[in-house]
């Protein structure tokens, strides 16, 4: 008897699937780097696209793919901003897909965005699985006294300190209407009326200046000065680009040992911590050179006439060498501190141009340079986590290849090792867990 036609269909199609697809399938969401909009490598009919799809088809299983698509430049605030938006559209996600497997695959950048984002979800919406391909993942470590503040706590200490700065500013220009008066009417020595002229004056200038400064200048000032302080932007920066807590999450990072990316952040990095440590060591001798100066500079008079009186004990000779010897000195030290302002302001200068240099399409972004006075940015191979379900960095060793071009920063998604062991851990990761395991995670 002949086999109907319909039937000899239904066979070959089975034989083509031998296994349906899972209802369930596993939702991976690919995320690009920076300047990389569109990528290739997010779209259908991609290497790492087919990739994955035939790893979980082994089993038996169907996954569905999301492309999210962010700003892609190359600044701390568009990341940041990117972090938001990816945690919105997780959200959406996992509505439509409630019961499934989600995973993310983001390259460079494009890892930090996906961590960021699990900052602004509520834990029950972590993903799986993240995976991250040469990522730079950033820090900000803290100096001094901000690692135990808060951007409040900060803020409540610049309003506590106005006290103090405004008993600064209005000592400073009681002093100064001190100098201009007596300069002006000339107060002698034994004139008793005009020393007390001079001193109501400088009283009342004391008087009047600090209630102005306290209630009504610095309520306005003080709010810009501390939005555009270093220590307030070192502050939210940090606390922006830390790293959440992952306790339901599997990160897997691969890098390159010799990523060019990183090898150009890392001396970015170095190249700006040394303008600002010089920086600091100029100002600590500029100021080491300012005491024997004043004292030279206000009372040279006073030691060329006490080498004067000693004229017939030292000798003319010796008493006008001293003389010159305390004019040398203070023109020299004039010289040493001429010097020292100018190459301040030409570390500045540098410190500033490096920070420029660091928001170049391949640096971290632009930075203001007050920044590095408060916080030590940089990039690392690995993340750091306070805590997280698992976490492995693969250092894929580099094969020399004609058919690499480029930098090879972009080929970790067409890398054959990097995909086949991220098809590898995506499946493993995401395969249904015994009864017991659930039940175990379901008690936890």
């Amino acid at each position: 008897m002949e086999t109907p036609s319909h039937l000899v269909e239904d066979i070959q199609n089975a034989r083509r699937h031998p296994e349906p697809p899972n209802e369930t399938p596993v939702v991976v969401t690919l995320v690009h780097g920076t300047f990389a909009t569109a990528a290739d490598w997010t779209k259908d009919g991609s290497k790492l696209r087919r990739q994955i799809a035939d790893a979980l088809g082994e089993q038996g299983r169907s996954v569905h793919f999301d492309a999210f698509e962010w700003s892609g430049r190359n600044t701390h605030k568009a990341r940041i901003k990117a972090g938001y938006e990816l945690a919105d559209h997780v959200s959406k996600l996992r509505k439509s897909y409630p019961s499934c497997s989600h995973f993310i695959v983001a390259h460079s950048h494009g890892g930090n965005i996906a961590l960021f984002a699990h900052k602004h979800l509520p834990e029950k919406l972590h993903s799986l699985g993240i995976a991250t391909l040469g990522t730079p993942f950033l820090y900000a470590k803290l100096k001094d006294d901000l690692q135990k503040m808060s951007p409040r706590s900060l803020e409540q200490e610049v309003m506590g300190e106005r006290d103090i700065l405004s008993g600064v500013f209005a000592f400073t220009l009681a002093i100064l209407a001190f100098l201009i008066i007596q300069s002006s009417i000339k107060v002698g020595s034994s004139d008793l009326f005009g020393w007390m002229m001079v001193a109501a004056a400088t009283l009342l200038t004391f008087a009047i200046t600090y209630p102005l400064i306290k209630f009504v200048l610095f309520p306005r000032l003080a709010p810009a000065l501390h939005n555009y302080s270093g220590r307030r932007m070192a502050l939210r920066l940090a606390k922006a680009i830390e790293f959440p807590r992952l306790p339901r999450t599997h990160v897997l990072s691969f890098a390159y040992p010799h990523d060019e990316a990183a090898r150009l952040l890392d001396g970015l990095e170095l190249f700006t911590k040394a303008p600002t440590w010089l920086m600091k060591s100029t100002l600590g001798v500029g100021f080491a050179c300012m005491v024997p100066f004043f004292f030279l500079h206000f009372y040279a008079e006073k030691v060329q006439g006490f080498a004067g009186a000693f004229q017939e004990f030292l000798g003319p000779q010796i008493a006008t060498t001293a003389g010159q010897a305390v004019e040398l000195a203070s023109n020299a030290l004039v010289l040493i501190g001429l010097t020292i302002g100018l190459l301040w302001l030409v570390l500045a200068g540098v410190r500033s141009l490096l920070s420029l240099l660091r928001g170049h399409p391949w640096g971290f972004g632009w930075e203001s340079p007050f920044l590095h006075n408060w916080a030590e940015i940089g990039a690392q191979r690995s993340p750091e986590f306070k805590e997280v379900r698992s976490g492995f960095t693969e250092v894929v060793p580099l094969k020399p290849s004609p058919q690499v071009k480029g930098m090879r920063h972009n080929h970790f998604y067409d890398d054959a090792r990097i995909l086949k062991a991220l098809s590898y851990w995506i499946a493993q990761v995401s395969a249904p867990q015994s009864t017991s395991e659930t039940e175990q995670r379901r008690a936890s």
